[in-house]
């Protein structure tokens, strides 16, 4: 045991409940919708990346759509992100809470998305990711 001064009092310790992050942080985020655009780039001669087929223009169209409807801004983030690991089928988005793919996406298909997965909830459903059996 370490040396202490007689008159050393050690202060309680303050235990937290589980997670051990004070109820502050556990608050649940009010977004409804996080849509994640891989922007992954990989050099010529590579496996295909999203980068490379499209992903930043569908990125920077679904942040003006977002710019277009401040009542959107609450409830829908847009956000890039890196591989998301199906790169033959890209660009991908992937949406979150509920977990919807969306495969081969074109900048001509944000419209869509907009009014029916943002502002109307609905997935749309020529652009979900179909993942084959046994893949």
């Amino acid at each position: 045991m370490a040396w202490r001064p007689r008159d050393f009092k050690e202060k309680p310790r303050r235990r937290l409940t589980h997670p051990a992050r004070p109820a502050i942080y556990r608050r649940v985020s009010p977004i409804k919708r996080h849509f994640f655009v891989c922007q992954t780039r990989r050099p010529e001669g590579d496996k295909p990346s999203c980068g490379a087929q499209g992903a930043e223009l569908i990125y920077s169209r679904l942040l003006e759509a977002l710019d277009r409807r401040p009542e959107l801004g609450r409830d829908v983030a847009v956000t890039a992100c890196g591989c998301l690991g199906e790169c033959y089928d890209g660009p991908l988005i992937v949406v979150y809470p509920e977990g919807t793919w969306y495969a081969k996406v074109k900048p001509d298909d944000v419209p869509e998305i907009v009014e029916k997965h943002m502002i109307g909830g609905q997935p749309v459903e020529r652009l979900r990711f179909k993942r084959e059996v046994g893949s």
